[in-house]
């Protein structure tokens, strides 16, 4: 999987539930020639430029043929994965920018975790919280520390 944002851990979940056996790094380029990948799930933040680039479908080609590319979010270069005869789905690409899976199809969690956050965020701005308090608040609900003092 590659993967370099907050639904890394529900996507891993979810795939590990299934019984998949699952590889994370942020790049192509990082991915284990020696493994053998049945798919690869795209989950990398939007860029300018495509995530998945013709240089990155050559590499899939070539050491892992047949390996399904799953685009999850970020936008890739489908016209060189096609030429590859690399598979794609889902098939019909979504808009650039959008996701190709919406996160209600890994689950509950991260939707209403999404949800929650936004509606905190709201509820901080109206009581006058300042930016750092509502930093940290928002950390501390993803179970993150940081002192950024």
């Amino acid at each position: 999987m590659l993967c370099d944002n907050p639904f890394n851990e529900f996507i891993l979940r979810g795939l590990r539930q299934t019984g998949a056996t699952v590889d994370v790094v942020e790049r192509i380029a990082a991915a284990s020639r020696d493994t053998r990948y049945d798919a690869i799930v795209v989950a990398l933040r939007p860029r300018n430029i495509p995530v998945v680039s013709a240089a990155d479908a050559q590499l899939i080609s070539r050491n892992w043929p047949g390996a399904v590319v799953g685009q999850f979010w970020g936008d890739i270069d489908r016209v060189a994965l096609d030429d590859l005869n690399v598979p794609l789905w889902p098939e019909k690409a979504p808009g650039a920018g959008h996701m190709g899976i919406l996160p209600s199809g890994i689950g509950p969690e991260s939707v209403i975790r999404l949800q929650a956050g936004g509606l905190k965020v709201g509820e901080l701005l109206l009581s006058g919280t300042t930016p750092d308090d509502a930093h940290d608040c928002l950390q501390s609900m993803d179970g993150v520390e940081d002192d950024h003092a």
